[in-house]
């Protein structure tokens, strides 16, 4: 199911993919947890149903699946244009989005998760990134120095400061980094390895 709203934040309207609970039908007025799977740049709400299976991998679930657009290069972040604060895509997701799906559920909102780690307690993690080198699903005669390649040897310098303080920290974390570059191969596969987990934590089993 698709959704179309129109934010205040950003001035214009935006779409959100919603995948329904199983049972939905049959509860309607229950509460659900929220799975949201949040797309990269020069992308669009539709990408995960399109690039991965959560459609199947949600099907059995008693699971809200939220796919919300975040703008070509949003960044998920309310962006400071001379004075205007428009498009403010940080609250669109984390005010706009969860009032409409959540009926004003709060949501909380971290800005850097290495320096939050200690408010992660209780929460189980699972961390993945490509290390940078090319990997078994990128195709042939990648060039090492394509941008999915040298963006991921970026990502991970930072995916792995934040595993060491949450390691140091004693935090429930599940960690994968893999030979691979930053591209939708990638993040289906480990969609499917995080999935159950991500069931787990969220009490959807």
């Amino acid at each position: 199911m698709d959704i179309t709203i129109d934010s205040v934040a950003l001035g214009h309207t935006a779409s959100a993919r919603i995948i329904l609970p199983s049972r939905f039908s049959a509860h309607t007025g229950a509460s659900w947890p929220v799975l949201h799977l949040l797309h990269g740049g020069y992308g669009s709400y539709a990408d995960w149903t399109q690039h991965s299976d959560i459609q199947r991998l949600a099907r059995t679930r008693d699971v809200l699946v939220v796919m919300p657009d975040g703008g070509q290069l949003g960044f998920y972040t309310d962006w400071w244009a001379h004075g205007n604060s428009k498009p403010g895509w940080e609250t669109f997701h984390l005010t706009e989005l969860p009032q409409i799906i959540e009926r004003g559920r709060t949501v909380w909102a971290a800005h850097n998760p290495a320096d939050l780690v200690p408010k992660l307690r209780g929460t189980k993690l699972y961390v993945s990134c490509g290390d940078g080198r090319i990997g078994p699903l990128d195709p042939t005669g990648t060039d090492p120095s394509s941008t999915p390649v040298r963006y991921e040897a970026a990502q991970v310098r930072q995916n792995r400061e934040f595993i060491e303080r949450a390691t140091h920290t004693g935090l429930d974390i599940t960690t994968d980094i893999y030979p691979g570059s930053h591209s939708w191969p990638y993040w289906a596969r480990q969609l499917e390895r995080a999935f159950p987990l991500l069931m787990r934590a969220l009490k959807a089993d």
